[in-house]
């Protein structure tokens, strides 16, 4: 062959085959020759699909998901383990091709992470165990089924602690439920419009607010009180973050937010409402009272009419089938993973998509009698084994000076590298394992640094490859290729400089608490 397979990954169920093909293959120089072509070989040896799939997903986190596209699976024999394999990977493996983020949206959290510590006094919910609670806690989506549900949540709405999660505070409100806890985790500017009109109407008082750090400044301040948390993956959870632990798995969905939460502050009976993460057929995409019914928010509705065009088709929590989209799609997909790492009972009384670990349960058939104990109190005892900071205090630790210092070095390193990579006449594939090696080579040192960019630097070549690697001609693609470093290295400049005036403005800016 022509064409150079990076990574090679062998799947293999029965690790008795593996012994018997040495009697067959010299696996030696089959390494060898790997070696020789730049060529990794990966050995999954698993027994089940989802297993399987899992070290494949792995693999593409590690190795990054630049040229997934164009990847082939070949089945050597039939099995039904490689067979079911497959199907997962199949549905599994589509959410990597969705980017992961740009520069210019870390510049905005970093913006708003420093607003909001610096400005206003929170607890802080990290990604560590708390002590485990037995006390109910019902996470309240904006689906369509929350209609059908809302009676039984205002039945034993005492019962538990209720969280909403995004839009869901107005069909609570609406319906005589105050949520315990409010959660946020979209930096859109629906938010805030969507709060203050609930604060004119029906007041905010009394209810905790739960947001990511990066959340709109304005949104923090129409609550009384706040817990923050770290989302993992952002810039602000490594360079304004002393080193306390981020929150794990709060991504795509404000409700894989709220999930994260309750599991890490201990809960272990956790019951979803309204989270239908889909739609049935000929059926509504939100509940009646969510703000994407009314008439002055038109474009939302229109918005999820679009989306659920090009459907995925999913099983469906109580039977049949749902429509969903790959943000819903992946959201349900990594509420199932958390249950599967956390081991909470949760009970998924949404009459939507199907969610893997979440047990189907109609919301008519929960009984919560035998529950004793107060809400309050649950509550004073979970703050009180959070850290809580005053004003600007969590900035304290941080040092931003070795950041700043280090977006001087990213640029001379990138320009080096430039000149290298066309000397060399690299392909796309060198490009991007020259980035990950000069990340490797800054060390915890640039952490900083590649929070910011690193997304944005993985990204460009993806884009640069999707249309280079499509380019016969080899002459043409060389002075496409040309063409793509000029500007690359152009635009890791300009997000150096951009960085680095930010964090100055931060340095300059922060206040030092007198804690």
């Amino acid at each position: 062959a022509t064409t150079t397979a990076r990574h090679i990954v062998l799947i293999e169920p029965l690790p008795e085959f593996i012994g018997h093909s040495c009697h067959a293959i010299d696996w030696q120089a089959l390494l060898e020759a790997a070696d020789a072509r730049g060529i990794a070989l990966h050995f999954i040896i698993e027994r089940r699909p989802l297993d399987i799939s899992r070290r494949v997903e792995e693999l593409v986190v590690r190795h990054g998901n630049v040229f997934l596209d164009g990847s082939t699976f070949c089945p050597h024999y039939y099995s039904w383990t490689l067979k079911h394999a497959y199907a997962q990977m199949q549905e599994r493996l589509k959410h990597f091709y969705i980017s992961n983020g740009f520069f210019e949206d870390e510049v905005e959290m970093i913006r708003n992470t420093h607003e909001n510590v610096r400005a206003c006094s929170f607890h802080l919910v990290e990604g560590r165990p708390h002590l485990q609670q037995d006390f109910p806690v019902f996470i309240v989506g904006s689906g369509p089924s929350f209609d059908n549900d809302v009676a039984a949540i205002r039945k034993w709405r005492d019962k538990a602690i209720v969280i909403s999660c995004g839009t869901a505070l107005r069909s609570l409100m609406r319906n005589g439920i105050r949520p315990d806890l409010h959660c946020e985790n979209e930096r859109v500017a629906l938010v805030p419009e969507l709060l203050r009109a609930l604060d004119a109407e029906y007041g905010l008082h009394g209810i905790v607010l739960v947001a990511t750090t990066t959340m709109f400044p304005e949104v923090a301040n129409l609550f009384d009180d706040r817990w923050f948390y770290f989302r993992d993956g952002l810039s602000p959870a490594t360079v304004l973050n002393p080193g306390y632990r981020p929150l794990y798995n709060a991504d795509p969905l404000v409700s894989n937010a709220a999930f994260a939460v309750a599991t890490f502050l201990g809960f272990q009976n956790v019951y979803l409402f309204g989270m239908d993460l889909g739609q049935r057929e000929g059926g509504a995409h939100h509940a009646k009272d969510a703000i994407y019914n009314d008439k002055d928010h038109g474009e939302l509705d229109t918005l999820y009419v679009n989306r659920f065009k090009e459907a995925r088709i999913v099983p469906g929590n109580f039977g049949g089938r749902v429509r969903t989209f790959w943000a819903f799609d992946m959201g349900r997909r990594m509420l199932g993973e958390v249950q599967h790492v956390r081991g909470v009972n949760l009970y998924n009384c949404s009459d939507g998509a199907r969610i893997t670990g979440a047990r189907p349960q109609k919301a008519a058939g929960i009984d919560l009698g035998h529950v004793d104990g107060d809400r309050a109190r649950v509550l004073r005892q979970l703050a009180g084994e959070m850290r809580r900071f005053e004003p600007g205090q969590v900035l304290d630790g941080v040092d931003l000076q070795t950041t700043i210092d280090g977006f001087a070095w990213l640029r001379d390193e990138v320009a080096a590298l430039v000149v290298r990579l066309r000397r060399e006449k690299a392909e796309f594939w060198d490009v991007l394992a020259a980035i990950a090696t000069l990340q490797e080579q800054g060390g915890a040192e640039r952490n900083g640094v590649f929070a910011l960019v690193r997304s944005s630097m993985r990204s460009m070549v993806r884009l640069g490859a999707f249309f280079g690697n499509r380019i016969a001609d080899d002459e043409l693609r060389r002075a496409y290729i040309d063409h793509f470093l000029t500007h690359y290295e152009e635009r890791c400049a300009f997000m150096a400089n951009e960085a680095e005036a930010l964090l100055r403005g931060v340095l300059i800016d922060r206040p030092v608490s007198a804690a």
